[in-house]
């Protein structure tokens, strides 16, 4: 089928130079109402609601729509929905439809550059911006898709081969301009680029490429942090490293720690394993170290050794809530549900004024139907206490009354939340589920179909 986005507009925008012509001609004849094309009706109904963001009500519309009529400009219709409300997985799907009934595939490809980034799949990144920039070898949303996946696949060097693709197409944000500066070890240009980014690290010298990586860690700038401190790390003497120095070796293992963690963060367990057991090697006394080796062990399952290293993680650094939350997930995954409490706890005793923590200790509770064993309620309250501006607070007080059997304190809760955050899903959905057991059905619908115009729940 012929891709016809732009005739049917055209055609019926001259519907009423027509309609003029034949009264002209004939004017004591009436003339016949046009019966408008019901995929116009259809994309006009659509696009209204998704101007307003309710993307569920234009989804319907354009699935029954396609249902009626398999049309290419239905299907790509859906597919900017789908990009629009951050749906990869079935903009994917929707890209093959449209495919199927005559979409060329240059039609797509911006979008499906954009969904294959959203679902991290970043071989289907490669494919499709190879196939555009064999057409366009300067496109730059391509060139920036290939940068990206590129620094997420950890090819640190063919992404600032990206970068530098990008600034001779004289298509640079400051953004890649700043990328292509990190990866190409040019701290002088950089410094004029982001000098808050560079800011007190003017005379970094040899260890720039150190420093600048754990900056971005903290930035959570989780892909360009590997690619720098990768690079420091090739060159570091780790036999000097390890020498009896009292300092430099937990140095040396936390920059190890930080690249396995870094690793973990961009999707290569197997490399961050690798970095990690060589951080806690170099640096058995750090608690970060082995921190961080648990919680990548504890992801992957092995909870034997995830033990070992969390364990000694508490024990090095006994003050630290974090290895008591890791140890409580621990014990769950395990099913030695009667130790978790004792976990949780622990957690709360050392940071009683930390409202992160109380609320990572509330979510475990609820997000595991645990809130019978623990005291998710008194926990969320006292999370609400610390930071009552805070809408997540909010949320989990609202959660934990819903659990408790009563949806009218947990509506109360949740509509504070919401005041905080209207946008906040996860509070749309609790609310549909109070307003489900307070018997106000067509309310609670109207609350779910909010939450997953907004995105929840995501797979």
């Amino acid at each position: 089928m012929p891709h016809k986005r732009n005739d049917r507009r055209t055609a019926l925008a001259c519907l009423p130079l027509i309609a003029v012509a034949a009264i002209t001609v004939a004017c004591a004849t009436p003339t016949p109402v046009a019966t408008p094309d019901p995929v116009v009706v259809s994309l006009d109904q659509a696009s209204v609601h998704v101007s307003l963001g309710e993307y569920s009500a234009a989804e319907v519309i354009y699935q029954d729509a396609l249902a009626a009529n398999e049309d290419v400009d239905l299907a790509l219709a859906l597919v900017d929905l789908y990009v629009t409300w951050e749906q990869p997985e079935e903009g994917l799907q929707a890209i093959e439809l449209a495919q199927n009934l005559g979409a060329p595939p240059e039609a797509t490809l911006p979008q499906q550059l954009e969904l294959a980034a959203m679902a991290a799949d970043w071989n289907l990144v490669l494919e499709t911006a190879g196939a555009r920039l064999a057409a366009a070898p300067g496109d730059p949303r391509a060139l920036t898709a290939l940068l990206q996946a590129q620094l997420q696949l950890g090819a640190c060097d063919q992404a600032a081969d990206a970068a530098r693709r990008l600034a001779r197409a004289a298509a640079t944000t400051d953004s890649t301009t700043e990328t292509l500066y990190l990866l190409e070890g040019d701290y002088v240009a950089l410094q004029g680029e982001a000098p808050l980014l560079m800011a007190g690290l003017e005379a970094c010298g040899d260890a720039c490429d150190l420093q600048m990586g754990l900056r971005l860690v903290r930035a959570e700038r989780w892909s360009e942090a590997a690619c720098l401190l990768e690079r420091a790390l090739a060159g570091a003497d780790v036999a000097a490293a390890s020498s009896t120095a009292s300092e430099t070796p937990v140095s040396l293992g936390e920059a190890y720690a930080w690249l396995g963690e870094a690793k973990s963060r961009t999707g290569h367990p197997l490399a961050a394993e690798e970095h990690l057991r060589t951080a806690v090697e170099l640096a058995p006394a750090s608690p970060l170290a082995w921190l961080l080796l648990g919680k990548q062990r504890l992801a992957r399952g092995d909870l034997e050794t995830a033990r070992v290293a969390l364990l000694n993680a508490q024990r090095l650094d006994s003050s630290n809530p974090a290895p008591c939350l890791a140890i409580a997930e621990l014990k769950a995954q395990s099913g030695a549900y009667r130790e978790v409490d004792r976990w949780i706890d622990a957690a709360l005793e050392r940071a009683p004024r930390d409202a992160d923590v109380w609320k990572a200790a509330a979510r475990f509770y609820l997000s595991r139907d645990l809130a019978s064993q623990g005291d998710p309620a008194g926990i969320a309250a006292q999370a609400v206490i610390l930071a009552p501006g805070d809408a997540e607070a909010h949320l989990l007080q609202g959660w934990s009354a819903l659990v408790g059997g009563d949806p009218g304190a947990a509506l109360e809760a949740l509509d504070h939340a919401l005041t905080l955050d209207p946008d906040l899903a996860e509070a749309h959905y609790l609310r549909g589920l109070a307003l489900g057991a307070a018997g106000r059905s067509t309310d609670a619908d109207a609350a779910l179909i909010r939450a997953a115009d907004l995105g929840w729940p995501r797979p």
